[in-house]
């Protein structure tokens, strides 16, 4: 019999302490009451209603902070993918390290650890493999204990089985996002003596439907709420939660990259309408008032939908008589998941800090003009490798080279700052200094004129020629440099995310006027037309596209181009070249300026070669797994 010391690292510490009679339980949150001090047994834990419940918060402990608390304010998977480039040039950090060097299995750069603070960057967000699978293990003890545990109340103990499943559900999915199928599913708790010489590698889609029989259990708990409407119990998983997670999780199994060749998508169309169905019938909607105009409207020269927009991604749900916001399924459970300093996440260099992950020339490429017609055509938007070459539809007749930035979708406007774009904030005409006030300033980029080099495409400025706006508050850095006004937890699930995967799937399925539908409520919220009558081919196009545009810097883009791929693909057409706008002064130009397009650095970046469709299993553990079973467990190319 092979025991478990050779199974996995971080399953090994956990099962070890927790089987030898001991555990110390962590708490990110007073959701519930804080852990017990010193070492328990397991009958000991859950014969302690206080007990059981701060092991419960355990397992809500093992979540990622997600948004920008990975390291050196970036988020790794935004910075890679092609929606952006991160300004930050140190080579020994990971996301620059990405860029110029081919990464190993032995030494990835998103798995180095930096902290081991609790609520900060550290092992959650970077040491995923490590993470991932003791927090499964947490919640199938959990499971497994809750039957009998003293709990003193069985809607109670109803209610954590059901928050524990989702949590499991939840893990899953995002350990399978990042490494694919053919790994086990924890249903019970390894033992400690288990034999795992005949560990199953289950496949993407069995995992998957483990998933949403987890999370069927939850929606099959009356105790389970559907939305949480206290901030006591903001953090807890609800029913919406649940089927938040089969959607996107199904839409994945559905995926070229991870559909093993099968088709699932009438399956994947029956179960993300199912959850739209559920969570419109339980009070979930669009964010389509504008609360605060005082707040945004003269931020954005009186669009009321660009001001919409960017309020909603601004705010925070904060569970008060009347809340608002009925999008919003599952934010973020850390205080810390959203840059807290004004210079990280928007406008530019201040006291010599870098400007965080720039927007590209190819997100900004894919914005609409308000006609509700592309600006590239979409099967094939350039016409060469390097991005230089933009495929323009000239059917278009709202877009024109010379004047890039009018007419633009709304939501373009609230995600993107662009040439001439203008904000009020505290900013020093000489670099690193501060003026004594605010004022409004009007952003330029390499522009040959008095604000020569304040937006100069730099490693401190911008790498694009843009700064991103999308969760930065309008009067965030207005009173100090260092302020952020109402800085929200990044939000994890919301609707708009779940009738884009009900128009997905109902497009691959061949339900066109469904996906059709679908996809025009999302894109009603900002003002945007209906989509025209449209192949089959040409609608799931424009409904890839709209992801891009409505989910833009929410951790989507890195792995939609990656499930859009089949195993056998490469990322060269999207993430090997990413380009910046280089702008100039220029009479001969109708508005003034010239606009030209340029790679950002004179070689491809090194993350997109096909074996970057997954993360590798960290070697060492590969290895250990593949001695003891004989199997292969890394994945593809690495």
């Amino acid at each position: 019999m092979k025991s478990l010391t050779i199974f996995h690292k971080g399953v090994i510490a956990y099962v070890m302490l927790l089987l030898l009679g001991s555990t110390a339980l962590t708490s990110c949150s007073d959701v519930l009451d804080s852990a017990p001090d010193g070492k328990v047994d397991y009958n000991a834990i859950f014969s302690d209603p206080e007990k059981v419940a701060a092991y419960l918060n355990a397992c809500y402990g093992c979540m990622p902070a997600k948004g920008y608390r990975y390291y050196q304010w970036t988020n790794f998977f935004e910075a890679v993918s092609d929606d952006g480039w991160d300004s930050e040039t140190n080579a020994t950090l990971p996301v620059p390290n990405m860029y110029a060097k081919e990464a190993s299995a032995a030494d990835h750069p998103f798995y180095r650890q930096f902290s081991t603070a609790v609520d900060d960057k550290g092992p959650r967000n970077s040491k995923f493999w490590d993470v991932y699978w003791p927090a499964i293990r947490k919640c199938s003890l959990f499971i497994k204990y809750i039957k009998t545990a003293n709990v003193g109340d069985e809607s109670k103990r109803t209610r954590w089985d059901a928050e524990a499943h989702v949590l499991r559900a939840y893990y899953y999915l995002e350990l399978i996002k990042l490494y694919g199928g053919k790994l086990p599913i924890e249903r019970e708790p390894f033992s400690f003596d288990q034999d795992f010489s005949n560990l199953e590698q289950s496949s993407f889609y069995d995992i998957v439907k483990f998933i949403m029989e987890d999370c069927d259990v939850a929606l099959n708990t009356d105790a389970l709420p559907w939305r949480i409407t206290t901030s006591a119990e903001e953090f807890r998983t609800t029913k919406a939660v649940a089927e938040a997670i089969k959607s996107r999780a199904i839409l994945y199994a559905a995926s070229p990259l991870f559909n093993d060749g099968v088709n699932h998508w009438d399956e994947a169309y029956t179960i993300t309408k199912a959850a739209v169905t559920e969570l419109r019938k339980n009070g979930y909607k669009l964010y389509t008032t504008l609360v605060y105009p005082d707040e945004y409207l003269e931020a954005f020269d009186g669009n009321t939908y660009a001001a919409l927009f960017n309020e909603y991604n601004t705010k925070k749900v904060t569970y008060q008589a009347g809340e608002p916001d009925q999008e919003t399924i599952w934010q973020n459970h850390s205080t810390f998941a959203n840059v807290p300093q004004f210079v990280y996440q928007g406008i530019g260099f201040q006291f010599g800090d870098r400007t965080g992950i720039c927007p590209s020339q190819e997100l900004v490429d894919a914005f609409e003009t308000t006609n509700g017609q592309t600006i590239l055509h979409l099967d094939k938007p350039y016409n060469d490798e390097k991005h230089l070459e933009p495929n323009l539809n000239l059917d278009n007749p709202m877009y024109s080279e010379d004047n890039p930035y009018q007419n633009r979708d709304p939501r373009f406007y609230a995600t993107v700052y662009s040439h001439l774009s203008h904000r009020k904030c505290y900013w020093g005409m000489a670099e690193g200094s501060i003026a004594a006030g605010v004022r409004d300033r009007v952003i330029t980029t390499n522009v040959e004129d008095n604000f020569t080099g304040r937006d100069l495409i730099s490693s401190t400025r911008t790498r694009t020629g843009y700064y991103q706006r999308k969760t930065l508050h309008p009067t965030s850095g207005v009173d100090s440099p260092w302020d952020v006004q109402a800085a929200p937890p990044v939000k994890l699930f919301r609707f708009a995310e779940m009738l884009l995967n009900y128009a997905e799937a109902a497009a691959e399925a061949g339900h066109l006027d469904e996906a059709r539908d679908a996809v025009d409520e999302v894109r009603s919220r900002v003002g945007m037309p209906a989509l025209p009558k449209l192949e089959q081919a040409s609608l799931i196009l424009r409904i890839r596209n709209e992801r891009r545009i409505e989910l833009a810097f929410e951790e989507q883009r890195y792995f939609d181009v990656r499930r859009w791929s089949s195993p056998t693909d490469d990322l060269s057409a999207t993430d090997k070249w990413v380009t910046s706008m280089v702008i100039k002064i220029d009479a001969s130009k109708p508005t003034g300026y010239s606009y030209t397009r340029s790679t950002i650095g004179s070689t491809p970046r090194e993350c997109w070669k096909n074996k970057n469709l997954l993360l590798p299993i960290p070697l060492d553990e590969a290895s250990r797994l593949e001695n003891i079973t004989g199997k292969v467990w890394q994945r593809p190319n690495w």
